[in-house]
């Protein structure tokens, strides 16, 4: 059932009464702890200001030994460059939120909380490694942007393309591209330019 009471991007996202479907097997206490925690999100993430416009963003968190321009690299650059700019928004990753905390050891939880708490969901596509193709899955597309990575002019006839991407991450960027969601960069600048473009047209 639709939480009409919602903004309409998250109506039809699983609610704490719905405890059934997303809660399994935890009590009901277990369930209550997890949704206080859920609560303070955001101040444990030091966000801007409440009325910001938040960005949820997703990749690979691969970081190749002794490399600091890894993909990891780019998402934490990415959500940087969005919180230090002057701009009434503010970005996370999953990954900022506190690990020692217990009750975030579900990492379904922790996913579905952040992203039903964001407002507009970043992905930077390099490839298929990792778990954000499954992540994207979840992610209402209306809100979604995706920034991939063009390996076409490193390829011979597009054989890097086609090993990065597989056939249904091919047409997930086709569906984006006629959504007008599908942003393509080559470069760390084109891609922090191509990001800040995005978030001047959606921030409040």
């Amino acid at each position: 059932m639709a939480n009409t009471d919602a903004p309409p991007h998250i109506q039809d996202t699983p609610r704490l009464g719905d405890a059934d479907f997303i809660y399994s097997g935890l009590t009901g206490p277990a369930v209550q702890t997890i949704h206080d925690n859920a609560l303070s999100l955001f101040t444990e993430l030091e966000l801007k200001t409440i009325s910001d416009s938040i960005y949820f963003i997703l990749g690979s968190y691969d970081t190749p030994s002794g490399d600091r321009d890894g993909p990891k690299d780019r998402l934490e650059d990415t959500r940087d460059i969005i919180n230090d700019s002057p701009l009434p928004a503010s970005a996370i990753l999953l990954d900022d939120l506190d690990e020692t905390n217990e009750h975030w050891s579900n990492f379904y939880l922790k996913f579905r909380y952040t992203l039903i708490g964001t407002d507009y969901t970043l992905l930077i596509a390099e490839d298929n490694d990792g778990g954000h193709e499954l992540e994207l899955g979840e992610a209402p597309l209306e809100t979604t942007f995706i920034f991939k990575r063009d390996y076409v002019d490193l390829a011979i006839d597009s054989d890097l393309e086609y090993e990065k991407y597989d056939a249904m991450m091919a047409t997930l960027f086709d569906i984006m591209d006629q959504k007008g969601h599908l942003n393509t960069w080559t470069t760390p600048e084109e891609l922090r330019t191509d990001v800040m473009n995005i978030v001047e047209q959606t921030h409040y």
